[in-house]
């Protein structure tokens, strides 16, 4: 098991301490386009950013729906947990530590 440490102001899940070394996030070539869970959760919408591979993203969580657990790395990378049934997460991204818009992906299990 890898440790890893961040100390900032912008949280990647609402309410979460974080703690660790301050940037801007991941560069966008490093968003995992497949995983265990499949693609990172932003992997779709940092394609979409002009020159993507050399600007650094940050995907931070809205609240979770009831019955989810999920654990998101920096690169958006996930791993998650609910009862059967289908579930939407929104989320905004980050580049080079703006604000560039708001999302949602979902999850399905069962």
């Amino acid at each position: 098991m890898s440790t890893s440490l961040r100390i900032d102001t912008i949280e990647l899940l609402p309410g979460a301490l974080v703690i660790g070394d301050t940037g801007h996030g991941v560069r966008g070539a490093t968003v995992p386009s497949a995983g265990t869970n499949g693609p990172g959760f932003a992997y779709d919408s940092v394609l979409l950013q002009p020159g993507y591979a050399g600007k650094e993203y940050r995907g931070t969580l809205g609240t979770l729906p009831q019955g989810l657990k999920l654990q998101a790395a920096e690169d958006t990378s996930f791993t998650a947990t609910a009862p059967n049934g289908s579930y939407v997460v929104p989320y905004s991204l980050y580049e080079d530590g703006l604000l560039v818009g708001s999302s949602s992906f979902t999850l399905v299990f069962g």
